[in-house]
């Protein structure tokens, strides 16, 4: 994984929900963490990729949260539906996550 520095270049999320794309980026954007939940019997799978290399993947996520640390630096908390709890902190050029049939948790 490359966390050296590259000027010029943003991360991006690319967050696919219930097949409708939806693009988070940009300098300002607030480091407040997003929740994402998949709801019972739903069919739901994450999978993220830095600079093309595929870092998370699970086909049973209970929920997500993505928190952006800083430029190109995120932190995902991964919780299955097994209860096994996974953290991943994302950091490059590019940084993807899709997140299928998960739904915004409420108040966010």
């Amino acid at each position: 994984m490359n966390t050296g520095s590259h000027l010029g270049c943003l991360a991006m999320f690319t967050l696919c929900l219930s097949s409708a794309a939806a693009v988070a980026q940009g300098p300002d954007q607030g480091a407040a963490p997003r929740t994402y939940s998949c709801d019972a019997n739903a069919h739901c799978s994450i999978s993220c990729l830095v600079d093309g290399e595929k870092i998370v993947q699970t086909g049973s996520p209970k929920t997500v949260t993505i928190t952006k640390l800083a430029r190109n630096n995120y932190l995902v908390e991964l919780v299955e539906q097994s209860g096994h709890v996974l953290f991943d902190y994302l950091a490059g050029t590019k940084v993807v996550c899709t997140l299928e049939g998960v739904t915004k948790s409420s108040g966010q």
